[in-house]
């Protein structure tokens, strides 16, 4: 496991770091998992917030690794350009909004990620600032 994600991605970037080294991914379809998606990251609105602002913050952190230069820089646009249109759009109705639950989420996101953004801009590093790395 590569000890730069703080949560999400990990599996895609296991999968292609084996890959990249000559190994085969398989896809099998004749098993099932059953997983309660969101049984323990939806037990408030701020828990909820961090866990999809991570989400974000990891599809970076895997285009930052993985992707050639020219498609990193597009890549991170469009996801920054959404961010920046949609985001604020939502983040504006769920200011108005702010009594329906799900609509207050996406303003506490838009913060979240607002927050990210500034940090990546100050530091270079489009790692998360909950990810714990020995020195």
């Amino acid at each position: 496991w590569n000890q730069i994600f703080w949560m999400y991605y990990e599996d895609p970037d296991l999968c292609k770091r084996f890959a990249d080294h000559g190994g085969r991914v398989a896809l099998l379809t004749n098993c099932s998992i059953s997983h309660k998606h969101g049984g323990s990251t939806r037990l408030d609105l701020e828990t909820t917030a961090l866990t999809k602002a991570e989400v974000t913050i990891s599809r970076h952190v895997y285009i930052h690794n993985h992707f050639s230069k020219t498609d990193r820089i597009l890549s991170h646009s469009i996801l920054i350009t959404s961010f920046l249109l949609f985001g604020s759009l939502l983040a504006l109705l769920g200011t108005i909004t702010f009594f329906i639950p799900r609509m207050r989420l996406q303003r506490m996101l838009w913060q979240r990620r607002w927050e990210y953004y500034a940090k990546v801009f100050r530091t270079r590093s489009w790692l998360s600032p909950r990810l714990a790395m020995d020195p």
